[in-house]
């Protein structure tokens, strides 16, 4: 689903008709607009999961890398009970898949340095590209900072 005026789209993972997950894709940076992560947060993550989306996104601010042209993967969430199954990799092929479609030249990411997550976006072809430490992001986070991950698609 498309949204903010056709500059980021939605992707939502359901499962028996209960949102599992949601991907949201940017071609405009990595600053979510927190009304868009907010309704996807609480129908995945509940009101909780969604402030603690909301205030990661605001702690970004802290450690802005610019990505590259191209599509930007601002955010993926999995719902607690659906994590470790394998639908984190599922709707990061989706990602992929609509950005290829969309013949983006790049997917690319930023996370915290520390998030676990990191190890499927290598495994998924994702390198690292810049690193950002900042102490006010690590006072908000408990984390020291965000790396930006990018994956070639087009040549």
């Amino acid at each position: 689903r498309s949204v903010a005026g056709g500059t980021a789209e939605v992707l939502v993972l359901e499962l028996d008709g209960t949102t599992a997950g949601f991907a949201e894709l940017s071609r405009s940076g990595d600053i979510p607009s927190f009304g868009i992560v907010a309704r996807c947060a609480i129908g995945s993550m509940g009101v909780l999961g969604a402030l603690r989306a909301g205030w990661r996104a605001r702690a970004r601010s802290a450690v802005d890398i610019q990505p590259p042209a191209g599509i930007h993967l601002v955010e993926l969430q999995v719902a607690p009970p659906h994590r470790n199954a394998g639908l984190g990799g599922r709707l990061l092929a989706e990602v992929e898949r609509t950005a290829r479609q969309q013949r983006a030249p790049t997917l690319s990411l930023t996370t915290a340095i520390d998030n676990p997550a990191r190890r499927l976006y290598e495994r998924n072809g994702f390198h690292v590209e810049a690193e950002k430490r900042h102490r006010h992001y690590e006072a908000l986070t408990g984390s020291p900072g965000r790396v930006l991950m990018v994956k070639t698609l087009a040549t």
